[in-house]
């Protein structure tokens, strides 16, 4: 993917930069798309597209089919009986039963993006250009591998556990309550 997402953001054959060209044509207007992973105001953007483009549908997806299909059908007879439209039985039926798995998912995400990031900053741009993508797992991969600084890695992925544990304590906390369980 990381391959593939590097030939469409090629600065001068690059697709998404034809496209951009194409549409200016078609507006008659010089429109150039920018250098995508060497520019340092667009890497992290592209790099966001890509990632976004790539979490759209797939793990998320198959864990909401799976929670709708386990939503028992009694609940939406029951609902209608009572009369509930279709917007009334989402909120009254649907969304309590799959509160847990989009809590899941939610937190799940959060973890993800902060431990996220380092296939594509090693991949497609090798943490540049001038660090504008280095998060901070290709950091920690830097110090340790690289730079063979052991004890500054450890303690930046000391640091990296316990925000992301508060972060998952304080999500809990917040929107614990608000779930479901049945």
């Amino acid at each position: 993917i990381y391959v593939l997402w590097r030939l469409i953001y090629l600065p001068d054959f690059g697709i998404l930069n034809t496209l951009i060209g194409k549409f200016g044509a078609l507006l008659h207007l010089p429109l150039k798309g920018p250098n995508w992973l060497q520019d340092e105001a667009w890497a992290k953007p592209a790099l966001i597209i890509m990632s976004i483009w790539q979490s759209v549908g797939g793990y998320h997806m198959i864990l909401y089919l799976a929670a709708l299909q386990g939503v028992p059908r009694d609940l939406y007879e029951a609902a209608e009986i009572d009369g509930a439209n279709s917007w009334q039985k989402f909120w009254s039926v649907t969304w309590p039963q799959i509160s847990p798995t989009t809590f899941f998912i939610a937190t799940m995400s959060i973890i993800g993006g902060f431990q996220g990031g380092f296939e594509q900053a090693y991949i497609m741009t090798g943490g540049g250009p001038n660090g504008a993508t280095t998060t901070i797992i290709y950091y920690i991969y830097k110090n340790f591998y690289e730079w063979q600084q052991m004890g500054y890695a450890a303690a930046i992925s000391w640091f990296l556990f316990l925000v992301i544990f508060i972060i998952t304590l304080l999500n809990w906390r917040a929107f614990g309550k608000v779930i479901h369980y049945y």
